[in-house]
């Protein structure tokens, strides 16, 4: 078992909704608890469709311990 927590804060992706319902959307999910963690290290990461692949890219790292 691997010891990884992935948190999205922002996910951009192909429109669902029409653009001016998004403002509710995300004013309805901007604030949500999910408890406490105590990261080792933190990854600011990109990911990139390219065809039928997705590659992740690691901006930047910062570690916490």
């Amino acid at each position: 078992m691997r010891d990884i927590t992935h948190i999205s804060v922002a996910v951009f992706q192909a429109s669902v909704l029409p653009e001016h319902s998004i403002v509710g959307v995300v004013s309805a999910r901007r604030e949500k608890r999910y408890g406490t963690i105590r990261p080792a290290a933190l990854d600011l990461v990109r990911y990139d469709l390219g065809g039928r692949e997705i590659t992740m890219s690691r901006l930047a790292s910062i570690n916490c311990v």
